[in-house]
């Protein structure tokens, strides 16, 4: 920047310090913001709303800063924020102004909640511009910071970024607090649940694991934290198909929650919630939809028709009425999840992504497949552009889509992307792992229509010795496998394909 440019912002800068020593302070704070939409909410409170107003007005008067649309959002120049910057630093205050601006932001930043994302999503880009100065790196008010932003940028379908968040408050806190301590145990717990949505389903199990046995050996059996942690941990069991654990675990958390929490508590439909979509993972479908529809009941008397958690047990209740045959009531209910999200969420976002891809499913067993490979053929492409090829959702996207070019008879198409999401599924899963098996058992139908047949029959009898070797006599899977290769082999043995 010019000398002479410097010069006279600094002249405009020690009047403003001389005749009003708040709008040097506020401007001082503002410096280190995103310069662009800062919200006057944000900013420290004076001893009066007569003061701000004054503060800010001189702040204008200057030109430091300008209004936007007569309200209450503010911009400033880069050429004044350098300038500031440059004019603390002469003053050797750039520490003090930044723990103080890190202090103040964590104090005011909101949590996660639902009713708070239009705040949250206001202050966000000025938490992350003060989060990137290594000045704060010794404030635990920057990990208590980083907390709130990963848990935010986590409802926002952002789970890369909200994974190094809490690898960084991770990391702080296991060089601060003891194996015990609740900051810690709370932090690993987040990153785990950051892992699940990331797609990072072993990281997250190992450590859950971790906070579940200290939570166990030094909580009460009725603690939420150890209620919550043994929940994060069924899910992730749910999802590395640790089917039985996942229900044995959930089962244990809803006894106690139901026990000791009102009908409509948050915590308490949380977890029934979970263990309904575990039923569902288990075959238990009945068990499934009844719990759902009396989440749905309480939930549509509570909340309102936009609340994520609302729309999660409905399209759950969906799935769950998709898999009990009442594919109907599944359409007409995902077509509504799914129109309220389209409204409201990102066309990238995790939760939109997933009710697209269950209506999808809906509409092919529907027999509207048409519109199947239409809405499915978007989801696959809007994630494989946003998720890394080994993420859960991804390949679940790619083999349902497979299955449904298999009922719109584009065999080719199927044999080519199951052949990818097996390939997948071999390299990053265990042997024995449902979705593994799932998409094993889903390319050898698909061989076996594409003329195939010596692969499709030396695949599956592979998915069958397995499930023969893990799954109960009678378990859906096992049977389904067994079924199918049978068929195929008497298609063999009578010249057909």
């Amino acid at each position: 920047m010019p000398n002479a440019v410097t010069a006279t912002w600094f002249i405009s800068f020690n009047q403003v310090k001389s005749s009003d020593p708040s709008a040097a302070e506020l401007l001082e704070f503002m410096s280190f913001l995103e310069p662009k939409a800062i919200p006057r909410s944000i900013l420290p409170t004076l001893t009066s709303e007569e003061e701000m107003d004054f503060s800010i007005g001189t702040l204008c008067g200057y030109g430091f800063l300008s209004r936007r649309d007569k309200g209450d959002i503010f911009d400033m120049h880069s050429l004044v924020q350098l300038s500031t910057r440059v004019w603390i630093e002469g003053a050797q205050k750039t520490q003090q102004v930044i723990a103080t601006a890190t202090q103040h932001i964590e104090e005011c930043f909101p949590s996660d909640e639902y009713t708070n994302r239009g705040t949250w999503r206001e202050y966000l880009p000025h938490a992350l511009e003060i989060l990137k100065r290594e000045e704060s790196k010794d404030l635990s008010e920057r990990y208590s910071l980083l907390s709130k932003v990963g848990d935010c940028v986590l409802a926002d379908g952002r789970a890369k970024e909200s994974v190094t968040f809490f690898q960084d408050v991770c990391v702080w806190n296991e060089s601060n607090c003891d194996e015990e301590h609740p900051s810690r145990l709370a932090s690993q717990h987040e990153l785990a649940r950051a892992y699940q949505f990331n797609g990072q389903i072993k990281q997250a199990v190992e450590l859950l694991e971790h906070v579940v046995a200290v939570e166990e050996r030094t909580l009460d059996e009725e603690h939420p934290s150890r209620l919550a942690s043994q929940h994060e941990l069924a899910g992730a069991y749910q999802s590395n198909g640790q089917t039985k654990q996942a229900v044995e675990l959930l089962e244990h958390v809803v006894a106690v929650r139901e026990r000791t929490l009102d009908e409509e508590h948050p915590d308490r439909l949380a977890s029934q919630h979970e263990l309904a979509r575990v039923y569902q993972s288990n075959r238990q479908i009945k068990q499934a939809v009844e719990l759902l529809e009396h989440i749905v009941a309480v939930k549509e008397r509570t909340l309102d028709e936009e609340h994520p958690d609302r729309l999660a047990s409905q399209h759950e209740l969906a799935r769950a009425y998709q898999f009990n045959g009442q594919i109907k009531q599944a359409v007409e209910l995902l077509e509504h999840v799914v129109a309220v999200k389209e409204r409201t969420l990102d066309e990238e976002h995790p939760d939109r992504l997933a009710s697209q891809h269950v209506l999808a499913r809906a509409y092919q067993f529907n027999g509207q497949i048409k519109q199947a490979v239409e809405l499915l053929e978007h989801v696959v492409a809007v994630e494989e552009r946003t998720l890394d090829e080994e993420h859960p959702s991804r390949l679940a996207s790619q083999h349902e889509l497979a299955r449904v070019y298999q009922s719109n008879g584009q065999i080719k198409q199927a044999v080519e992307l199951l052949e990818h999401v097996v390939a997948v599924k071999e390299r990053t899963l265990d042997e024995e792992h449902p979705s593994r098996l799932a998409s094993q058992h889903e390319l050898a139908r698909a061989y076996q229509f594409n003329g195939q047949i010596k692969q499709a029959v030396e695949l599956l009898e592979h998915v069958v010795a397995v499930e023969e070797r893990t799954l109960d006599e009678e378990h859906p899977d096992r049977l389904a496998s067994q079924r199918t290769l049978q068929d195929m082999k008497q298609s063999i043995e009578g010249g057909s394909p």
